[in-house]
């Protein structure tokens, strides 16, 4: 007995460790075929386990599938919260295939559509999961909010006064039926509900509001969300600053009462008494309601330190929460007013004391970048343009893409590198030749200057800085220190570093900046001439100057991966894709050099712990699958290869992932997965490509055929579409069935249909008008399997099709008998009504 637990712990984690593996794959379907995983997975263990070990194969199974769907759940409400609604749909349908009844995911789908402005799509949605939860006042609201949208204000309030019978959120539901009375100028009714949750003050704001915009724009109404051109809406009014808690609405906790309070104390002006109340809300209810109220409180008390870090924390999960970002602004004013008096110093022109002013702000607030960029302003009017560069520097490390400090950096350049101006303009216009040529000429000139910058790179070179990116590469998807921080790392390895009591700053002479911006300027002409090696060697110097070490280093990358020297361009995109994750051009070619260059354990390591941080990224997935593939398990490589496409269906045409290809002789097998992947990503002219190349080599295998049909009955080509599927059949005569997502905007819920060659011909053949073969394929495809949905469903508009409406509407009962969710079944029982009504009225 210890033997069988042993032996069935074993297999436990072996098939947990196998399935988790392959759950990586699904996307945007079910695979179409039987995977062949499951199939060696299967025979091993017929071949070393017995009967007792199919309870343990279910168990674990279930066990990895929770696992899996709760994963998918997480990053679907992660997504939510960073307002990607495209993201989190696709990953809680994900889920619901998983899961079909899970309550989270159910409900917060339709909130998901009404973000996008999906408001008929969402109140469809809303209606569906109501049928599930009829009593959940939520799901009135928003089906409320829904019909507001959509311009049906009668039926709106009629939703707000039955989320209201079940204890509904008053303030959604008497705010949305105010503004229902308010478009349909029933004046008392929309007050009387207004006032239930506002004080006059704000009634009126409302009303006032509402005859400005009648007045300037009659036909025009409040949208319900912001929109990108329109920032006012119902859900962002004026009144409700600083709280929006509309735009909180289908998250899965409830409000808790005590965040109430704690917002009536503040809109009260008591923000003490807020303070208070926030602080001592229950611990681990991380609401941002909660948290942005407690920020605003701590700013009402002046504590501006922890009202900065409270923001900003909201920003990194709600990124374009409005509540937030006023905050952060308001503190920027703040600080603005604190330092006007060192504005109006510089304003007359006494620097000196500008720049006293301006340095006690810096202490005060270190990672504000105005007084860095007033700063370098103070020292660029004194002609100090060396130590104003590196003001301005310091402003950017702060915030990158400040174009203040951006242009500080370019009027130091002007005037010190002044003679550098045509070769610059030759670069941006695209002339290389030329640019190559003054850069070349001014570093020449002075080369005898050049040395210091030269011995810092090879230096840099001797110590191998930065030789290994996985150990410096950050595990966030935004670097915790800016990078002037990096840069002073190297300093300090080279002894170069000022110490911080003194401040002081390294003078570079004016000479070896420009000869950076000289080598940085001459690296991208050589660069763009494909002249990649002896860019190369450009970039490496330029990018031992502060100025230019991120745009160097980007260039170095570049030049490398061309000239395929792909762990050195590793080390140097590693700093690059660190400050910028969102580049996917360069991210890939970073993930790429590393699958090229580093040893198999270390660039598994980086691609596993990266996929955390970047679930995204297709070059994570590719890597991880050429990484399985060299150990020799194909078929999990695949099924990598297969989620790479999916999230990116062009990545696998890339030059980089054709290169890799060309080097391996796939099987048909891996082009027609291929072929079913762009398949369910909808992209069926790619899908012809692979299933034409998995034809070339093996032509009678009918999987592919399957293939050529299912894609050219999609585009419309159904002849050809014929001759494919019917060639499948003559080559198998059961080829295995097909799993596709329905997600329609007629179908509420996502579901997953299972269709066969049979079923794809006979639905084509009923539009060909050839409704007789078409019975006979379903009927033969349900003597194959008689539980199969499409058939019967087929049956049932064959049937139609030959005015049989007791068959058709049997067929289409039976279908939904054994798949509820089939919306063409649906659709099917509404058309024989339909056709019935109108045969008795023409017969009147």
């Amino acid at each position: 007995m210890s033997f069988l637990n042993q032996t069935i712990f074993k297999f436990y984690y072996i098939f947990l460790w196998t399935f988790l593996q392959v759950t990586l794959s699904s996307c945007t379907a079910i695979q179409n075929s039987v995977s062949p995983i499951s199939n060696s997975l299967t025979s091993a263990i017929e071949n070393q386990t017995n009967k007792a070990f199919s309870n343990a194969k279910i168990l674990v199974s279930n066990l990895a599938n929770k696992s899996s769907f709760n994963t998918d759940l997480e990053f679907a409400l992660q997504q939510y919260k960073q307002s990607k609604y495209e993201v989190a749909e696709f990953y809680l349908k994900k889920s619901l295939i998983k899961v079909p009844d899970n309550p989270t995911a159910i409900k917060l789908l339709p909130w998901v559509y009404f973000y996008q402005h999906q408001y008929g799509k969402a109140l469809t949605s809303f209606k569906r999961t109501k049928a599930f939860y009829k009593k959940d006042p939520k799901l009135s609201i928003g089906m409320g909010w829904c019909y507001l949208g959509l311009t049906n204000y009668e039926r709106a309030i009629e939703q707000f006064e039955y989320a209201k019978k079940h204890n509904g959120d008053i303030y959604q539901i008497y705010k949305g039926q105010g503004f229902a009375h308010l478009i349909l100028k029933r004046m008392p009714q929309a007050k009387e509900n207004f006032s239930k949750v506002y004080n006059t003050s704000q009634i009126n704001e409302i009303f006032n509001l509402w005859s400005t915009i009648q007045e300037n724009k009659p036909d025009k109404l409040l949208d319900i969300l912001p929109t990108r051109a329109e920032s006012l809406s119902l859900f962002t009014l004026p009144i409700e600053f600083p709280r929006y808690q509309g735009l909180f609405l289908g998250l899965p906790k409830d409000i808790e009462p005590d965040i109430n309070d704690a917002w009536n104390a503040f809109e009260k002006g008591k923000f003490k008494k807020a303070l208070y109340i926030f602080k001592n809300i229950s611990i681990g209810y991380h609401s941002p309601d909660a948290e942005n109220g407690l920020a605003w409180s701590y700013l009402k008390t002046k504590e501006i330190k922890e009202a900065s870090k409270l923001f900003k924390g909201i920003l990194q999960t709600w990124p374009n929460f409005i509540g937030a970002i006023q905050g952060l602004d308001a503190i920027k004013k703040i600080k603005k007013i604190q330092a006007r008096h060192a504005d109006y110093y510089f304003e007359v022109n006494k620097l000196g004391l500008a720049e006293k002013k301006y340095k006690e702000m810096k202490n005060k607030y270190p990672n504000w970048e105005y007084p860095h960029i007033q700063l370098g302003k103070v020292k660029l009017a004194r002609n100090n343009f060396l130590h104003a560069r590196e003001y301005f520097l310091d402003a950017l490390d702060i915030a990158p893409k400040n174009l203040t400090a951006k242009e500080g950096i370019r009027a130091v350049r002007k005037e010190v590198d002044s003679e550098l101006f045509l070769a610059d303009l030759a670069l941006e216009s695209g002339d290389y030749k030329k640019a190559a040529l003054l850069y070349a000429d001014y570093i020449k000139e002075y080369e005898p200057n050049a040395s210091s910058l030269i011995s810092l790179k090879n230096t840099f070179h001797q110590i191998r800085f930065m030789d290994n990116p996985w150990k410096e590469y950050s595990s966030k998807q935004k670097p915790v220190a800016p990078p002037i921080t990096f840069f002073s790392q190297m300093l300090d390895k080279l002894g170069l570093r000022d110490t911080v009591l003194n401040n002081a700053r390294p003078v570079i002479p004016s000479r070896e900046n420009s000869l950076a911006h000289a080598y940085n300027g001459l690296g991208w002409s050589q660069y763009y001439k494909k002249k990649y090696l002896k860019a190369a060697t450009k970039f490496e110097i330029a990018r031992s100057e502060r100025e230019y070490f991120v745009d160097s280093s980007k260039g170095l990358g570049l030049a490398l991966y061309n000239a395929g020297q792909f762990k050195e361009a590793a080390n140097a995109l590693k700093i690059v894709v660190k400050l910028n994750p969102d580049q996917l051009d360069l991210a890939y070619k970073l993930d790429t050099s590393i699958l090229m260059s580093w040893d198999a354990t270390s660039a598994r390591e980086y691609f596993s712990k990266n996929l955390v941080n970047y679930p995204l990224r297709s070059s994570l997935y590719m890597g991880l699958g050429w990484l399985i593939y060299r150990d020799r398990d194909s078929d999990l490589a695949i099924e990598y290869f297969l989620k790479a496409i999916s999230l990116d269906p062009d990545f696998a045409l890339t030059s980089e992932f054709k290169t890799l290809l060309a080097k391996k002789r796939f099987g048909w097998q891996v082009y027609n997965k291929f072929g079913w992947a762009y398949y369910e990503k909808h992209d069926y002219e790619n899908a012809i490509i692979m299933f034409q190349n998995a034809l070339k080599e093996q032509p009678n295998k009918s999987e592919t055929r399957k293939g050529m049909g299912y894609t050219l009955n999609k585009i419309g080509k159904l002849s050809k579409s014929v001759k494919y599927l019917n060639q499948a059949l003559e080559l198998n005569n059961d080829p295995n069935v097909v799993k596709e997502i329905i997600s329609e905007s007629s179908a509420i819920s996502p579901y997953s249909a299972t269709t066969t060659v049979r079923t794809t011909l006979g639905n084509i053949l009923i539009k060909q008008g050839k409704t007789h073969e078409a019975i006979a394929l379903f009927k033969d495809a349900l003597e194959l399997r008689p539980k199969l949905a499409a058939a019967h469903g087929g049956l049932g508009w064959a049937h139609l099709a030959l005015n049989q409406f007791t068959q058709s509407r049997t067929a289409f009962k039976t279908a939904l008998k054994i798949q509820p969710h089939n919306y063409l079944s649906f659709k099917g029982l509404r058309e024989i009504k339909q056709r019935i009504a109108n045969i008795k009225l023409s017969q009147n």
